[in-house]
């Protein structure tokens, strides 16, 4: 295979899978290894990759499936508003690639995250690992597929927002420890509502071809535009003050303060989706700001638990 041709195939899957979509698990993982070296002094580089790509797998697994989903339902063949955000790959709906070669690929990667997950259990010998791991295939298969198409029944937020905040904070901690506590179940929450959050607002766009093919995500049942823009304000308003009430109570040291850096991107996405909008294409500037601000959100809670580990301990 000459160079020109393995990197237009690295291009299709990269598109395929929505990679760059990866930072809405990668950044959790980073967190949930960040809690348990805040805990115990220690993180285990071998079982924190295996972590690490268990996670990007069944991330690519349930993009692919929600490709494949939506091909069945027709959901993305009726959007005209696609974006970079949303609309999925297009690669079906352009005969790029077959819906049978994206279904495989998807349940590739789930195979590849299952045995991750096996060779897991069998380095740290904990069978309660199982738990985490069964819990995010079903729900990436569960997501988009029937019978259960959780993203069709205004169910997909809130098992987006379990999957890659408790389950995937809680569950990389728990690598690492061996046991779960409230500390990273609590902190896990905001990081979770945030990664729901860039699904919610990408669903805007959505909307209209969603609403035709029966797909009753949350943006459509709220019915209005401006609606949802106010649902989504008071979350990221709520993850902010979650954080805020942890320091307060020293659940998290007071270096975690340094997660208010991200409150300019909150203040500028608060201030865009408070404007008028004619057409759900103006308010791209906030499916782009709310994935800059799960990022940094995380990261520096990320960044501010290793500090206090290195400088205070």
């Amino acid at each position: 295979m000459q160079a020109n041709d393995l990197l237009a195939r690295i291009d299709l899957w990269w598109r395929a899978t929505r990679a760059p979509f990866l930072t809405a698990s990668i950044m959790p993982i980073l967190l949930g290894g960040a809690i348990a070296y805040h805990q115990t002094g220690q993180l285990h580089w071998g079982t924190f990759l295996l972590t690490l790509i268990g996670a990007v797998t069944v991330h690519l697994g349930a993009n692919l499936l929600n490709d494949y989903g939506d091909h069945l339902l027709g959901s993305d063949a009726r959007n005209s508003d696609y974006t970079p955000f949303s609309g999925g790959s297009r690669l079906i709906q352009t005969g790029v690639i077959s819906p049978s070669t994206i279904l495989a690929a998807g349940l590739f990667c789930l195979l590849v995250t299952v045995l991750i997950g096996w060779l897991l259990i069998w380095i740290i010998e904990d069978w309660g690992l199982l738990v985490f791991g069964l819990v995010g295939v079903v729900i990436a298969l569960a997501y988009s597929l029937p019978p259960f198409k959780l993203a069709f029944r205004g169910l997909g937020e809130i098992a987006v927002s379990l999957a890659f905040g408790p389950l995937i904070v809680v569950g990389t901690t728990y690598v690492q420890t061996e046991s779960l506590n409230w500390t990273s179940f609590l902190i896990s929450i905001p990081a979770g509502l945030l990664v729901g959050l860039i699904l919610f607002i990408n669903e805007v766009q959505d909307a209209q071809a969603d609403k035709v093919s029966q797909k009753r995500t949350l943006v459509v049942r709220l019915k209005q535009i401006e609606v949802a823009l106010r649902v989504y304000r008071g979350v990221v308003l709520a993850c902010f003050l979650i954080i805020l009430i942890l320091i307060f109570c020293d659940i998290l040291p007071w270096i975690a303060s340094i997660y208010l850096i991200s409150l300019g991107l909150l203040v500028k996405a608060w201030h865009l989706s408070r404007q008028k909008f004619s057409h759900p294409q103006e308010i791209l500037s906030v499916n782009a700001l709310t994935i800059q601000l799960q990022i940094v959100f995380t990261g520096l809670l990320s960044v501010a638990l290793l500090l206090d580990r290195l400088l205070f301990f």
